[in-house]
């Protein structure tokens, strides 16, 4: 079975099982999805944990490089301003 077959298929006994709708179940899986994508957009640099699955934070390698990039915009509008 392919990842996407088991998720659909996951998603459709979870509605079973709590008898909710199908849309209601999708809705509940991809919002923590949404929200972690967010966060992780806002810059603050902050983990975000859910429970029973972990905490996701920005790796300290890209945040390096997010700052390399920073100093060198702002270097660079220096020497041009």
């Amino acid at each position: 079975m392919k990842p996407a077959e088991y998720q659909t298929q996951l998603i459709k006994d979870l509605a079973q099982k709590h008898s909710l709708p199908v849309c209601k179940v999708e809705e509940i899986v991809y919002s923590q999805s949404a929200l972690l994508r967010q966060v992780m957009e806002d810059g603050n640099n902050e983990g975000v944990r859910f429970p029973y699955f972990g905490v996701f934070e920005v790796s300290k390698k890209v945040l390096r490089r997010q700052d390399e990039i920073a100093k060198r915009s702002r270097e660079s509008a220096e020497d041009n301003g």
